[in-house]
């Protein structure tokens, strides 16, 4: 865990293989999304596999660079701590869909955030997204 990455171009599939190897994807990380901040601050190993999908670009930070950042631009700390709490309210919610909703439920709501992410305004029917 020796550097912060961002996706620049295209996307990058981070995924988790399980003990009987079956590979599990947790989420595709798009252009502008930082990942592997985690390993930065706590030292421990990397807990994820992060793979290319499609042609994709990724800008890489070493550890010291990111520790000059930080240093540097103490505000940038504000963002971090922001960008975990997001992201840890995001965990909350998965767990407690999984907890809580049947597997439709669970699969609408991924579709409605693909199509909120993703979709494109239909032309014959503007109030649509394909």
């Amino acid at each position: 865990p020796e550097e912060w990455i961002a996706c620049a171009k295209g996307a990058v599939r981070v995924s988790s293989t399980s003990i009987s190897g079956k590979q599990i994807t947790l989420t595709y990380v798009e252009p502008g999304i930082w990942f592997g901040d985690v390993a930065i601050f706590d030292g421990d190993r990397r807990t994820h596999d992060a793979y290319a999908h499609g042609d994709t670009t990724i800008l890489c930070v070493a550890k010291a660079d990111f520790r000059k950042i930080l240093a540097t631009h103490v505000e940038f700390y504000e963002a971090m701590l922001r960008l975990h709490a997001r992201r840890i309210r995001q965990l909350y919610g998965l767990v407690e869909d999984l907890n809580t909703l049947p597997l439709r439920a669970r699969l609408a709501k991924q579709l409605l955030h693909l199509v909120r992410s993703y979709g494109i305004p239909s032309l014959s029917h503007g109030d649509e997204v394909r």
